[in-house]
């Protein structure tokens, strides 16, 4: 399987469990600036190929800062950690055709 396809059909399943292990818990806890800059620039990315669900990829990026102080996820997002976690999410997405890109970011919203 190459690293494109291996990509696509991988970003989905671990959108998925970041949100489940973030919406199990009910305290905020610590936010992983990795991990919240490649859901966020996953998330971005599946509205922007796939823009007429973008509202419900907006209300899954919601959920990973659920709960967090703002001045907390400002800080994080202005971290050079996240920066650059954010800008190889971005480089590595950009591989992907919109048609995969659609595909798999629908696959991901129909996941209960």
């Amino acid at each position: 399987m190459s690293f494109k396809n291996s990509t696509v059909s991988g970003f989905g399943a671990v959108l998925a469990l970041s949100l489940l292990a973030q919406a199990q818990t009910s305290a905020p806890r610590p936010l992983d600036k990795i991990g919240l800059a490649r859901m966020e620039g996953t998330l971005a990315f599946c509205a922007k190929v796939d823009p007429q669900s973008a509202p419900k990829y907006t209300e899954k990026a919601k959920l990973l800062i659920k709960g967090q102080p703002e001045k907390v996820v400002e800080q994080v997002r202005k971290s050079k950690e996240y920066q650059d976690n954010l800008d190889l999410t971005n480089k590595q997405l950009e591989t992907i055709s919109s048609n995969d890109g659609i595909a798999a970011c629908r696959a991901y919203l129909e996941e209960k």
